[in-house]
């Protein structure tokens, strides 16, 4: 970790310590982290789409749309609609 001794900024000593200044810099600067991929194959199947109630699939057959908040919803719904 970055410390101040006596008025002298030492450098990070561990790969660790210099991600983590990288990091708070972006947060600093108001950078966004980058989206997964999608590793589900279900989503060959339903589009994305972000509305202010949440993020939701929507199906590419019959427009029938679910919730699919990536911590909230999973794919299993998904799954059981299109099978």
């Amino acid at each position: 970790m970055a410390t101040n001794v006596g008025g002298i900024l030492d450098q990070p000593q561990s790969q660790h310590e210099t991600d983590l200044v990288s990091q708070n810099q972006k947060k600093e600067q108001g950078e966004k982290r980058k989206r997964m991929k999608e590793r589900s194959e279900v989503w060959e199947h339903f589009v994305k789409e972000d509305l202010p109630s949440g993020r939701q699939a929507i199906c590419k057959y019959c427009g029938m749309s679910y919730k699919c908040g990536a911590k909230k919803n999973g794919t299993s719904v998904l799954w059981a609609h299109i099978s």
